[in-house]
This record gives C-alpha cells, structure tokens and sequence, in this order.
C-alpha cells in the first residue's frame, strides 16, 4: 500500500486501496467544491478518493502515474486553453482503463458529440444531490454516455452526422497513433517520408473534426473506427 502525501497546493495524493472501493481522482479548479467531494468520497465505503487536482496539468500528471479507476472533472477552468472534455479525451486515449465523469454547472449549449467522443462515461449537473453523483461514480461503466436528465435542453448535435471514411493508410496511421507512436517512428515503419505521414494525420484531425492528436484518437475510439480495440 502506498502512503499518502500532499503537494504545494496545485494537487494532493492520498493512495489508499481497497478491495471493494473504487479509486477516484477529483479535477476541479474551485477548491472549496474538489476538497468537499473529496471528504464525500472518503466517507462512502464504495469509493476512495487518491488525488485532486486544481488545475489540468496536474491533473494529467496524477492521471497518469495514480491511474485511478474514476476521474471526476468539471467542465469549465478558469484561465484555461482546454476544458473538462479536452482532459476526458486524453485520459481515454492515454488510459482507456480509466472511466471519467464530467461535472458542469454551464447554462449554456453542450456539444454532446464532442462529449461523446471524448470517451466520457457519465455527464451530471454541479449543483445535483450529493447522493446521487456518489451513485453515478461507483456505478457508471465505460462503453455508454449516461447524461443528467436535467441538461438535455443545454445538448447540441448535428441531426445526421455525416460519416467518416478513412483510406487504409490513414487507417494504418490512426492505429499507430492510438498506441502512442510519433509521426517519425510510423513514417519509418510504414516507409514512407516523415512529411507524408504528417499529411495523413492532418488528414484525420480534418476527417475526424478533431484539433489534437489525442482528440482525433478519442473521437476513433468513439465512432468504432479503432478496429484493433474490439480485437484485444
């Protein structure tokens, strides 16, 4: 068992493991509500809170080196280039173990295709009862969006959302992307110019609507266009 320890304020770590208790990493740039959640956890047998982040870089870090079973985020930060959704879409590219449930208090329109293929497992409203989101995170699974009823006036989608082709090169490309290899290391794999591959993944952030390579990976996971994953 690892012992707890606690920053300088940007993140605090406490690895605490149980057979029956769920691992959770809360994100949220307003410190009063991540250290309340964080107590709320800690009191419910069927989770345990190891880390909280203030801020999305630090969130990325705990992310990846405590791999929690649940991330819990708000959507919005203050200061921020990225959002709740853009973190989402890394966790599950980077670590497709890990579930994410998305907080927001917003009153303006979602996007619940980006939502969607950002890999999140549940979306739930800020200011909804305390049981009910200790509920949602020790029971929400991976595979199905589950959305707070009360936000289904603020979701925006396009009616038909045209489909996606990719070649088989850029097939090829996509997967090699999802397991983490540069344009370089697939250039030299697929042999072909390091120029070309780069063409190819401009390609499928175009195709796929994405901004970012670890987007473009989540919005694949998504859609089902990472073929391997059903393979594994």
């Amino acid at each position: 068992m690892q012992t707890g320890a606690r920053g300088d304020g940007t993140g605090q770590v406490d690895h605490v493991r149980t057979a029956r208790a769920r691992t959770v990493l809360v994100v949220d740039d307003h410190r009063t509500v991540a250290d309340l959640l964080r107590l709320a956890l800690d009191t419910d047998q069927r989770t345990r809170c190891i880390g909280v982040a203030y801020d999305l870089p630090t969130a990325r870090e705990l992310a990846s080196t405590m791999l929690p079973d649940v991330v819990v985020s708000d959507i919005q930060f203050a200061g921020s280039d990225e959002d709740g959704v853009d973190f989402a879409a890394h966790v599950s590219a980077r670590h497709p173990g890990t579930l994410v449930v998305l907080l927001t208090g917003a009153s303006g329109p979602i996007d619940l295709v980006k939502v969607a293929a950002s890999g999140v497992s549940a979306l739930l409203a800020k200011d909804g009862d305390l049981a009910g989101l200790l509920t949602a995170i020790s029971t929400t699974s991976g595979g199905q969006l589950q959305v707070d009823p009360r936000l289904l006036h603020a979701l925006t989608r396009p009616v038909s959302p045209p489909p996606v082709e990719l070649t088989a090169r850029e097939s090829l490309v996509l997967l090699r992307l999802a397991e983490g290899v540069n344009a370089q290391r697939i250039a030299r794999d697929l042999g072909i110019r390091t120029s070309t591959c780069r063409g190819y993944i401009k390609s499928l952030l175009h195709k796929l609507g994405a901004h970012s390579q670890l987007e473009a990976v989540a919005r694949a996971r998504a859609m089902g266009l990472l073929v391997e994953d059903h393979a594994r």
